[in-house]
């Protein structure tokens, strides 16, 4: 699935560089992020910040197709709901710090054509969690928190309203119950609610209306 993206990236980015009636948007965003999650009867909350890295193929004046690199850092915390199984490795509450990197592609849709105006979009992307979460027992001895790392595709819907070159974007990233490596039952969900700077370059023809 990884390849598949990669191949699916190198495509749009090619496509970008040969048009010739293209117009391109980059830019860069941060923001703040509120991550909810659960695993089998583990549950997960957490707040942090967004950085976002993107670039973009303005079809036509509604219509915009691109690429985007999001890193989230969060501090979360993890607790469960009964005692179970997890007792003997897992405390009440654990506290940890997670990262989540992700690779999307998506489409935006554009409504109006004025300098204020509104956009919908949805992205279909890889995302990859590395975290550090130990916590220790009475005795100070540490343990791990099972599921330290994840990998999973994911969709990416978004509302957001432009202002000129600043957008300020409204995002969910919704990762589903199948988590590569992992055959328990679980779902993650990121909230982030991000502000963009956007640079466009036009080229010598107008982009199609």
């Amino acid at each position: 699935m990884k390849r598949l993206l990669f191949i699916i990236t190198l495509f749009f980015i090619n496509n970008f560089l040969q048009a010739q009636d293209s117009k391109f948007t980059f830019g860069v965003g941060t923001g703040i992020t509120i991550y909810i999650g659960e695993i089998d009867d583990i549950n997960i909350g957490g707040v942090g910040g967004s950085f976002n890295v993107n670039f973009y193929y303005n079809h036509t004046s509604h219509w915009s197709f691109g690429f985007e690199r999001n890193g989230n850092t969060s501090m979360q915390v993890l607790s469960r709901e009964q005692e179970d199984e997890y007792l003997s490795i897992l405390p009440f509450s654990v506290l940890l710090l997670s990262n989540v990197v992700d690779y999307t592609l998506k489409a935006k849709y554009y409504i109006g054509k004025r300098k204020v105006r509104t956009h919908i979009a949805l992205g279909l992307g890889y995302y990859r969690t590395k975290s550090v979460h130990r916590s220790d027992d009475d005795n100070l001895n540490y343990k791990e928190v099972p599921l330290k790392r994840y990998e999973a595709i994911g969709l990416s819907p978004e509302l957001g309203i432009n202002f000129g070159i600043f957008q300020l974007s409204f995002i969910s990233d919704i990762i589903p119950s199948t988590v590569l490596g992992y055959e328990g039952n679980s779902y993650f969900t990121n909230f982030i609610v991000r502000a963009t700077f956007n640079i466009s370059t036009n080229s010598k023809k107008k982009t199609k209306e």
